[in-house]
């Protein structure tokens, strides 16, 4: 099977046609349906199908499409891991992070980071849901920043910091009035929830399942910054990650201690096939500066007599 063909197949989902795959992959439009024709005919079963004057895949196509979007990814990973040996780039870092984590913190740590050493690059690969377990397999990766426990052979962890998940509410809510919300107070609440297989959202269920009325799940978002703005717009309630809470205070979010307690490890990983980097373990020491600011921040947000345990 040609990669070319993958990268023909590609082009021809994304552009919409033979004509704008052909722009894309720098071929004329006879020859890129030569190559599909041979990627056809290498895979034993038909990918694409006529429907007017348009070619759009198969149901087998559709699912050999995804499965080869993952092949790609690597390709591309390989490509730029070759090229940042072969110029010797050892200010370079690929971080993969969960979602709710890039907003949260890892931005303000690279921006920080990037003032210091000014040398330093940065490729960001940002995941919802971040399922270690299930997608680090062929990735090319400096540092992982995840939610622990991370159970993988192929990853060493290391815990940065320990909150708990918070009740946010718009500015005008009765929840302003609260110094900590219980989980009894959401029963009938119109709710802001993230997906039900995100690792956030069955953490919080877990609280909530238990009431007799529970909240109405009125709108649902894909990340935990939308959850966050959508809240402070006065869309409903919702149990949240602490930090991306946190970033979104300047909307008028109101942000309460929440019961009972919902602990959060955030941490970071790293490969246990190559040793870390100089330039990984700077990066670790600045994450482990603007957390602690955060938490400061965060502190003061809730109001809290006994701060958060930071590990």
């Amino acid at each position: 099977m040609n990669i070319r063909g993958l990268e023909a197949l590609h082009a021809l989902v994304q552009g919409g046609g033979i004509a704008a795959a052909a722009k894309q992959v720098h071929r004329t439009q006879p020859q890129v349906s030569r190559i599909l024709a041979q990627l056809e005919d290498d895979v034993g079963f038909p990918l694409l199908r006529k429907e007017g004057r348009r070619l759009i895949l198969t149901q087998d196509g559709s699912e050999f499409y995804r499965r080869m979007m993952g092949l790609l990814e690597h390709k591309d990973a390989l490509q730029v891991f070759s090229e940042n040996i072969r110029l010797k780039r050892a200010h370079r870092l690929h971080i993969m992070a969960a979602n709710h984590m890039v907003e949260a913190f890892l931005l303000d740590a690279i921006i920080r980071a990037h003032a210091q050493r000014p040398e330093l690059s940065v490729s960001i690969n940002a995941r919802m849901p971040l399922m270690p377990q299930s997608t680090l397999g062929g990735e090319a990766f400096d540092v992982v920043l995840a939610q622990l426990p991370i159970d993988h052979p192929s990853l060493d962890t290391v815990e940065l910091l320990t909150l708990d998940m918070v009740a946010i509410a718009p500015a005008d809510h009765r929840f302003a009035g609260m110094d900590a919300v219980e989980a009894a107070d959401f029963e009938s609440e119109p709710y802001v929830s993230l997906p039900p297989r995100s690792l956030l959202r069955g953490r919080s269920d877990q609280a909530l399942n238990i009431l007799r009325n529970r909240p109405y799940y009125k709108f649902e978002a894909s990340f935990a910054s939308m959850t966050c703005h959508l809240v402070a717009g006065g869309c409903g309630v919702a149990v949240a990650d602490p930090l991306a809470a946190l970033a979104h205070r300047h909307r008028g979010l109101v942000i309460r201690r929440f019961l009972p307690r919902i602990p959060l490890n955030y941490g970071l990983a790293f490969p246990v096939t190559q040793d870390r980097s100089e330039t990984s373990l700077f990066f670790e020491g600045v994450i482990r500066q603007v957390l602690k600011e955060k938490l400061a921040a965060l502190n003061e947000a809730l109001r809290m007599q006994q701060a958060p345990r930071e590990v």
